[in-house]
């Protein structure tokens, strides 16, 4: 014969983990009915929030893009300096960038 228990704490646990995810359910369809308004402070928060993000994102980025200019010009100083200077006694010829070394 089945024992008593081996029926009773399913069912107790399931009804007690039931009831919660309905109340869980149905607070969650409450709070997304408020939240879609548009004149709720919510989302007026969000949105700002948003904009704000969104205005430090475009700042990084032209920060970004003022390092690699400044970086592409120092290279390109240093290598013209350096193909400019004279070369020391001993010192090996040196290469042109991209040029190929088997020529």
């Amino acid at each position: 014969m089945i024992e008593p228990e081996i029926i009773i704490v399913p069912i107790v646990f399931l009804t007690i983990g039931g009831t919660l995810s309905l109340i869980s359910y149905f607070r969650h369809k409450e709070k997304m009915t408020t939240l879609g308004k548009p004149g709720s402070p919510e989302l007026r928060a969000v949105e700002s929030r948003m904009e704000r993000l969104e205005q430090a994102i475009d700042s990084i980025a032209v920060e970004v893009e003022r390092i690699s200019e400044g970086q592409r010009f120092v290279t390109k100083v240093m290598a013209e300096r350096d193909a400019s200077r004279p070369l020391a006694p001993g010192e090996p010829p040196r290469i042109a960038p991209g040029s190929d070394i088997n020529q």
